[in-house]
């Protein structure tokens, strides 16, 4: 897939691109702390996936966290595949972070 142009919009918490006939695909995030981003959930319309577009949106996430000095944590599965797949960007990862919605 070509290069897309994808936006940060703090507000709803959301990277995103659209795409075809307004469909939004988007990597979505938390902030448990103010420099700590806690992404949670990759949406990708089904007409767009398997063509680069996840990895597209979590490299750009990725990469915003990394130029502003944030740390993150990794809950969505297809991030946590992507630090597999890319470890470079596992040095932005929280050490020893504890969920507090997680605890009993």
């Amino acid at each position: 897939m070509k290069n897309i142009d994808i936006k940060h919009d703090p507000k709803e918490k959301t990277f995103y691109a659209l795409m075809d006939e307004n469909k939004q695909a988007q990597l979505d995030y938390e902030k448990p702390e103010r420099k700590i981003f806690d992404f949670n959930h990759i949406f990708v319309p089904k007409k767009f996936r398997n063509t680069g577009l996840a990895d597209q949106i979590t490299r750009f996430a990725l990469e915003f966290v990394e130029s502003k000095n944030y740390q993150m944590i990794a809950s969505c599965p297809f991030v946590r595949k992507y630090l597999d797949r890319n470890p470079a960007y596992k040095k932005l990862l929280v050490d020893n972070y504890e969920d507090p919605f997680m605890k009993n």
